[in-house]
């Protein structure tokens, strides 16, 4: 299957298509922005076309924007070009939270309200140079009768969006609408696809059944940390404080070796911060909870199962019968596992042939270098 690679202007204006690649690969996550590259020969066609800034409209409703740009002579005179980005969800790292927000509502409110206001139809700072151009809300949010509270003062709005969405399980992008054209902000709860469930059908791969061809797991618990002692609002003995343990911890509060504990300073969140809106008692501890467990998502024990799965007729597809942030079970007879995890991640790599493989990240990836200079310096 070869992908049609138009190109669009930041304006969205369509300029071209690119006219051949060598290989394109498509990195999408659930929780946090994906990424894409583009590597093909060097033409007098194309170099106008492969450009910093340029959209490109990979397949479906999922496009890119070229944020990096690398070119090569070979010694036999051929030069290549590769080109690498962000999948759009990445143009909400160029927006900040705009002082101090009161966040109340549903995940999918809360995080349709944070884009709204930051990147649509700001109301702080330079409201018209703060849009940006092309993008909307979807236009019928999920509904999602679960309630968070949450107290946030600047920061990238990509990075509170991450936070809240992982917490949750809530997954989130940006797709491409060509036929507007424009940008489309979308969130999702995950489902519960798994065999132990009757409600919708179940996705379950397997190594007996021929559709995981090859498999990795990784357990990592250096970083790992199951409960919290936050400290907000107040000084000294009259300090407000509040104890939060990982759900997935196996009890109220972990004991002996299995109790992991680390301190956060939640002093920024104060109740009477918008005087208008005092927060109560109740949603002031609601909202030290929600700070809980976002810096515990942080500190969570990494058990990442990645698989490649088959792609010619497959038992299920991918964009059809589970989305990111599903829940699916999945196991490897050879390794002895088998897990019932979240759909972190997919990676699908499609050669000139037209030949595309499909990796899948199960549970909670890896955190990538970058994630990990974030979180150092945050």
């Amino acid at each position: 299957m070869e992908w049609k690679l138009e190109v669009y202007s930041a304006s969205l204006e369509l300029l071209g298509m690119l006219e051949g690649y060598d290989s394109v690969l498509i990195e999408e996550w659930a929780f946090k922005a994906g990424s894409f590259s583009i590597t093909t020969v060097l033409t007098e066609q194309n170099k106008p076309l492969l450009a910093k800034e340029h959209i490109i409209w990979l397949e479906g409703d999922t496009a890119g924007i070229i944020e990096y740009i690398h070119t090569e002579t070979a010694e036999d005179g051929q030069s290549t070009m590769t080109v690498k980005g962000s999948l759009l969800a990445g143009l909400l790292r160029r927006r900040v939270l705009w002082g101090l927000y009161h966040l109340k509502g549903s995940p999918s409110k809360v995080m349709c309200d944070m884009v709204a206001d930051c990147a649509i139809t700001p109301t702080r700072g330079n409201t018209e140079a703060r849009k940006l151009q092309g993008l909307r809300l979807m236009e019928k949010p999920p509904e999602d009768t679960r309630e968070i509270t949450k107290q946030k003062t600047g920061g990238a709005l990509l990075d509170a969006l991450e936070e809240i969405g992982r917490v949750t399980n809530t997954a989130f992008g940006v797709s491409f609408d060509p036929a507007r054209p424009s940008m489309v902000f979308w969130v999702r709860q995950g489902v519960d696809r798994t065999k132990h469930q009757e409600v919708v059908e179940p996705v379950f791969y397997s190594t007996e059944l021929d559709d995981v061809l090859a498999s990795e797991y990784v357990y990592d618990a250096v970083s790992y940390q199951n409960l919290a002692f936050l400290a907000g609002e107040g000084e000294g003995t009259d300090r407000k404080t509040l104890v939060v343990s990982r759900a997935d911890a196996g009890q109220a509060e972990p004991s002996g070796i299995a109790r992991r504990e680390v301190f956060i300073d939640a002093r920024d969140l104060q109740s009477n911060a918008d005087p208008e809106h005092p927060m109560t008692e109740a949603e002031y501890r609601k909202a030290l909870q929600q700070r809980g467990e976002e810096k515990l998502a942080d500190a969570q024990l990494v058990q990442s199962f990645s698989a490649t799965v088959r792609t010619i007729t497959p038992t299920y597809r991918y964009g059809v019968d589970f989305f990111l942030g599903d829940t699916i079970t999945v196991a490897d007879e050879r390794l002895g596992i088998v897990v019932d995890a979240v759909v972190e991640g997919v990676e699908r790599a499609v050669s000139k042939s037209g030949m595309e493989d499909l990796v899948f990240t199960f549970g909670y990836g890896l955190p990538t270098l970058s994630d990990r200079l974030r979180k150092a310096g945050a």
